[in-house]
């Protein structure tokens, strides 16, 4: 992720829109991994997809732990 952000340090402005759109995959994966989880089992193609129902149980947790200790606040770059 740095080095992909690292093509933005000249526009503010995108690094803003690149910090929104981080925050945003965050939140989507973990809304698609907590509605896999509530479901009694997952098919096939799911668990193909998403794993076995452990694997998702642990990647919502790692997703979860990153949402946590996302900054809300933008900081440039090259601070």
């Amino acid at each position: 992720m740095d080095g992909f952000a690292s093509g933005f340090q000249e526009s503010i402005k995108k690094q803003e829109s690149l910090h929104i759109e981080v925050f945003l995959k965050l939140v989507t994966m973990a809304h698609t991994h907590m509605m896999l989880l509530e479901k009694e089992s997952m098919n096939r193609e799911q668990e193909i997809r998403y794993g076995t129902r452990k694997q998702v149980e642990n990647r919502l947790y790692n997703l979860l732990h990153e949402l946590e200790e996302f900054s809300l606040e933008h900081t440039k770059a090259a601070e």
